[in-house]
This record gives structure tokens, C-alpha cells and sequence, in this order.
């Protein structure tokens, strides 16, 4: 297989992550799919709400904001940091299987952050990063094409937990500039730091202007400044 597939963070929906990643939180299933105020919620104990995302978080956000105010919700977003790629053929063949050399990190979550923008004014939310390693399965039947391979990801199978982030939407949202970042900084110096496309920094870097963890400040010759408005940061994986 020459080549690699590139998949954006927006179009995951694995059901074998999402499974994994509810048995990790709560292991008593007794917990989990509960219905709550016609919303069947992913975790539900004790009065909290678990919703495990490892797809685009919209059609979340158009569940929660239907949710009655009174109940606390945290957003789980699992964050694939180091995977291996295991490519079987069209008859289940393993054909290979190797190491990615791409890691993921906090700053993943910045392709979700314009999608939860509706969600800044509602009470109680939380956004709860999971950093997991994990096997990825593809095959190379061609199915759609992606850069200049035709691949399908059929699923990914955690092999391991990593380090959490627990933060506070949106007010703890500064803790997602990366350490190292000056202030003030340009947009170069984020995407540098972040190593995310620059589609992806931009709109994360938008969504915090607009939840209040970033703000313009001033210009350097032709590049616009930003800082941050609650200084913080957090350790790179």
C-alpha cells in the first residue's frame, strides 16, 4: 500500500471506541444508555451526564440544547495520541501492520470547538479530553479516495488509556493554548506548536475568540497578535 489515508477528527464514529471508551468511565453498564428527560444519555449517575464523542459533536449539541439546564453534562472526546495501522485486505488478510508516526494531543479538540459554540451559554457543560492509543483497521478496497491512496478505516480498538483533561466550557478553555506559546502570538506561532492543519487552527483559534479565552491584540507589521485573556496552560502529551 503506497502512500497514507488521512481521515479529519470530524468524520470519526467507530463503534468499538465509543463502546471502549463508556466501559472505561463506567464500567456498570447499569449506568449507561439511560434514558433522562427524553434524552438517553451515554453515562448517567448520580445526577451527572456522561456523552461519549468520537464523531462530530453537532448532533450532540442539538441533543443538549433540548436537555432540560438542570442537568450537568461533560463531553468526552476521545483523542487517538499514538495508533498502529493495521491494513487487511478485502478478505480479512492482515497485510501489514506498522506504527504511525503522527501523535495526536490536546489541540485535536480545536476541530470541535466552532461545533460547540451553541453550548457557551448553557450552565454545567464540561469538555473531558481522553488521550488513547489505539489500533487502527483499514482496508484497501477502494471506497473513496483520500489524498493519493484509496483506503477505508474500518474501526479502531483501544489498546491503552492515557492522560485526561478535564475543563470547564468555556471558562477553562485557555488551558488548550499549548506551553511554549508567547504572548502575545500569531497564528504561525499557534499552528507551529498545535502542528494541526491550518484549517483546523483557525477555526479553533475563531472558537476561542468567540468563547472568551483569546483576544486581538495589536498588529506586528502585517500579522494580527492575539493573547490570552485568562493565562493558562497544560503539559503536551
Amino acid at each position: 500500500m503506497s502512500g497514507d489515508c488521512e481521515f479529519r477528527f470530524s468524520t470519526l464514529s467507530e463503534r468499538t471506541l465509543h463502546r471502549a471508551v463508556k466501559d472505561y468511565l463506567e464500567p456498570n453498564r447499569q449506568y449507561q444508555e439511560v434514558p433522562v428527560a427524553g434524552f438517553v444519555a451515554d453515562i448517567f449517575r448520580d445526577g451527572q451526564l456522561l456523552e461519549v464523542q468520537t464523531g462530530s459533536v453537532t448532533p450532540l449539541v442539538k441533543k443538549l440544547l433540548r436537555l432540560p439546564k438542570e442537568y450537568p453534562v461533560t463531553i468526552v472526546l476521545p483523542i487517538v495520541r499514538e495508533k498502529t495501522l493495521v491494513i487487511l485486505s478485502e478478505e480479512g488478510e492482515l497485510l501489514s501492520r506498522r506504527r504511525s508516526p503522527k501523535k495526536g494531543g490536546w489541540w485535536e479538540a480545536y476541530y470541535q470547538l466552532p461545533r460547540l459554540l451553541p453550548l457557551a451559554e448553557r450552565p454545567g457543560v464540561r469538555l473531558r479530553l481522553i488521550l488513547v492509543d489505539a489500533d487502527e483497521y483499514r482496508t484497501e478496497t477502494p471506497s473513496k479516495r483520500v489524498g493519493r491512496s484509496l483506503c477505508r478505516r474500518l474501526d479502531r480498538v483501544p489498546t491503552a488509556f492515557g492522560e485526561e483533561l478535564d475543563l470547564a466550557f468555556p471558562t477553562e478553555l485557555g488551558a488548550l493554548l499549548p506551553p511554549g506559546l508567547p504572548d502575545p502570538f500569531t497564528r504561525e506561532e499557534l499552528r507551529k506548536l498545535t502542528r494541526l492543519s491550518v484549517r483546523g487552527m483557525s477555526g479553533g483559534l475563531s472558537a476561542l475568540m468567540k468563547l472568551g479565552a483569546v483576544r486581538p491584540a495589536g498588529k506586528d507589521g502585517r500579522r494580527t497578535l492575539y493573547e490570552r485573556v485568562n493565562p493558562q496552560g497544560v503539559k503536551q502529551p
